[in-house]
């Protein structure tokens, strides 16, 4: 059908083509129904393992998205840690779906294996934990956004932090940072990795947004070293989260498709903000 007016044709053309699109635009309004509610609870391991010290794993199950965050554990499972020396350990309950080893503590350079069993799922993962690179210093910069310094008039709440290390060049290293302000954790994924850095002194800047940060507080920055399939499992949960196509993380679990065990090394600092 073609509405014509005053006959020019320019109007009879720009109706025209302003019907079909309005027929094309109705005729893909068709309403889909997802049920959320139907969604299969999944279980997630969160398991890791530190340079000298014990390993810690939780276990709950997600739940549907309108429900309440309140997330079920898993208390009742049995999760065996073993080392590349042969040594086994069934991890204790400390408290509903947190385990804890006893024995088996992490050293680097040492690969360990977990084993999750439940009434319906069997997990397995091994992680390795890297030689230790270390934080030569940090410095916080206060910041009216990335990369610009603050005016005297104006609350600035974007916070850089900068830090500084050798990368060695015989290995390839993966790294995530944790940030803590007065020992609440600061959300946000923060990982790094050497494909352009390698065997250089690295400064490395992580820019994150605060209003509540007062003068005189402590950021504390936990700087790991992690392995490769970490550093992955890390860098697609971020992508996810950045508005990329939802799928879920690669993770290293076997039998599981969410969570991860990392094995990896600790480094702590502490700074105070000006």
């Amino acid at each position: 059908m073609v509405w014509k007016l005053k006959n020019d044709k320019h109007q009879k053309y720009t109706v025209s083509m302003y019907f079909i699109a309005m027929v094309f635009l109705f005729s893909c309004t068709e309403v889909i129904d997802i049920e959320t509610n139907k969604a299969q609870s999944e279980l997630v391991v969160e398991a890791i393992i530190p340079d000298g010290d014990i390993a810690q794993v939780s276990l709950s199950y997600t739940v549907p998205l309108d429900n309440i965050n309140i997330f079920p554990m898993e208390e009742n499972a049995q999760v065996k840690l073993t080392d590349d020396s042969g040594n086994t350990e069934l991890l204790k309950s400390i408290k509903p779906g947190k385990y804890e080893s006893r024995i088996i503590r992490g050293a680097q350079g040492h690969t360990y294996s977990i084993e999750v069993k439940t009434a319906k799922n069997t997990v397995t993962a091994n992680s390795t934990i890297p030689l230790k690179v270390m934080v030569d210093s940090v410095k916080i910069i206060n910041s009216m956004y990335p990369g610009a310094g603050a005016s005297s008039s104006n609350k600035a709440f974007f916070y850089e932090v900068k830090l500084y290390y050798n990368d060695p060049a015989q290995f390839e290293n993966s790294y995530r940072v944790l940030l803590s302000v007065n020992n609440s954790p600061l959300s946000g994924v923060h990982v790094l990795n050497d494909d352009f850095n390698n065997g250089r002194n690295v400064e490395s800047s992580i820019v994150f947004y605060n209003e509540d940060i007062q003068t005189g507080d402590s950021l504390d920055i936990e700087f790991q070293c992690i392995d490769k399939a970490v550093y992955s499992y890390f860098i697609s949960f971020d992508n996810n989260q950045q508005g990329a196509t939802p799928a879920n993380p690669n993770t290293n679990l076997n039998g599981a498709k969410l969570g991860y065990f990392s094995a990896h090394t600790v480094e702590r600092k502490k700074i105070k903000i000006k």
